[in-house]
Parts: C-alpha cells; structure tokens; sequence
C-alpha cells in the first residue's frame, strides 16, 4: 500500500527553481522526489547530526580544561564537600564543583 502524503507549497526565487528542475531532470526525477529526498537527508535521516553539530561548537570555543588524569581522578573521587572550590567557598560552589584550571 503506498504511503500516505500531505501537500505543502514552497515558493523558490525563479534561479532556484530553474537549478533544482535541471537537477531533478539530470537525475532522472520529479522534482518533488528531489525536494523529499533534500528534507529526507538534512532534517530526518541523521539523528545525531545535530549532537555531532553541538559538539563541534563546544570544541571551537577552545576554553581551558584540566589535565585528563586529574579530571579522571575527579570523576573517580565523586562529589565531595572537602573539596577545594576557586570561587568563595559558598555552598553553592561547592555543589558546583572544582573549577577546572588551564593547562600550563
């Protein structure tokens, strides 16, 4: 049984229009299948493309990280009180954890 549709209408500048149909054409396509196909890839058969997008923002803001072996040693130790905080000793610095420092 074929699947069922729902129609939308796009509106492309005539340039855009004209390229996508001689895509579609050297493609031997409709140009609604070329369209399905585009949504398909970008927005729907990637699911992680947006957590990949997200982590390569966090890498470009090259902010400073402890060493791995003492962030390691951090994780290993788990959230305790005694731990030395860089911010004012509050308790809600302390419920934030040690402040990372930069690597030397």
């Amino acid at each position: 049984m074929a699947e069922r549709m729902k129609r939308t209408q796009v509106l492309l500048p005539e340039e855009e229009y004209r390229r996508l149909r001689e895509v579609a054409q050297a493609q031997h396509c409709s140009l609604g299948h070329l369209i399905r196909e585009a949504v398909a890839k970008q927005y729907l058969r990637n699911p992680r493309k947006g957590r990949q997008e997200a982590a390569r923002r966090l890498v470009a803001m090259n902010v400073p990280v402890a060493d791995w072996s003492d962030m390691e040693q951090e994780i290993a130790r788990g959230s305790h009180p005694r731990r030395r905080v860089a911010g004012n000793g509050s308790r809600a610095d302390r419920r934030r954890g040690p402040a990372l420092q930069p690597r030397k």
